[in-house]
């Protein structure tokens, strides 16, 4: 059904805009906190990144594999951007 799948995408993509726009807020909210850019965002990790590791580990999704680097650089490519982006909103 191809407007089921369309309306499934939207809701997704809808999401998405909402969830990035609480995350624009956050940002700004820490920025007029005074939270150094690299001090959030290692905050931001320290919770991420175990939460994800036992959410893989439990959904038994975790496959340790070398195409796995893919994410490991787009992860760093992903702190780069965040950390510059929180910076200019000082």
């Amino acid at each position: 059904m191809p407007f089921l799948a369309m309306n499934e995408a939207f809701i997704e993509a809808l999401i998405a805009l909402v969830c990035y726009g609480v995350s624009d807020f956050v940002y700004k909210q820490a920025a007029t906190a005074r939270i150094r850019a690299d001090h959030f965002i290692m905050a931001q990790a320290w919770l991420y990144c175990p939460t994800f590791i036992v959410y893989a580990v439990l959904a038994h999704k975790f496959v340790p594999v070398p195409a796995a680097m893919w994410g490991l650089l787009a992860g760093f490519a992903t702190f780069t951007g965040l950390y510059y982006f929180t910076r200019s909103l000082v």
